[in-house]
């Protein structure tokens, strides 16, 4: 499949497709290349729960924890400054790529900065609509009430602009 897209993921959206069983969604659709700094690892591993197993399990086959060591250039590091360590490190490893990755990240700071630095930027909601339009998953709706059952908070509004999007 030519659709792979480099992927640096913030903890929110692993947790949200951990907790739904749909991890695979994120390799399907970034291949072999899909990151997560290693902040954001032991965020995802700081409060056990269900879902743990599974992202230990992804690291393993396709999620690969990366320690990015390189002083971000100025303009990165002034604008991350407000974010926290996790958001800030998905944004400099993703802006790190040639050409530059998708920044997975829900955090709507994070998204904003990321965005203002130039960076494509997905969610969980954009994960999900992406692999629908790929006919990954049949529908977007049940994955965001299953993660949101689970306990992955979404807003009202996410799920009735996603529900406009994906025409369900």
């Amino acid at each position: 499949m030519g659709t792979h897209m480099n992927l640096v993921c913030n903890a929110g959206p692993v947790i949200a497709l951990a907790k739904i069983d749909k991890l695979d969604l994120l390799h399907k659709l970034g291949g072999e290349s899909v990151s997560i700094p290693e902040t954001v690892f032991h965020e995802l591993l700081a409060k056990p729960g269900s879902e743990t197993t599974r992202i230990l399990h992804a690291t393993r086959s396709f999620l690969e924890v990366k320690i990015y060591s390189c002083d971000p250039p100025t303009q990165i590091s002034e604008a991350t400054r407000s974010l926290d360590l996790g958001e800030r490190e998905v944004i400099v490893l993703a802006a790190s790529f040639q050409p530059v990755a998708t920044a997975l990240i829900d955090d709507a700071a994070g998204r904003r900065v990321a965005r203002q630095l130039g960076l494509p930027v997905l969610g969980f909601a954009g994960i999900l609509l992406a692999a629908k339009q790929l006919d990954l998953i049949e529908h977007v709706i049940p994955h965001l009430e299953l993660a949101r059952i689970n306990g992955y908070w979404l807003s009202d509004e996410l799920i009735e602009t996603v529900r406009a999007i994906a025409k369900e």
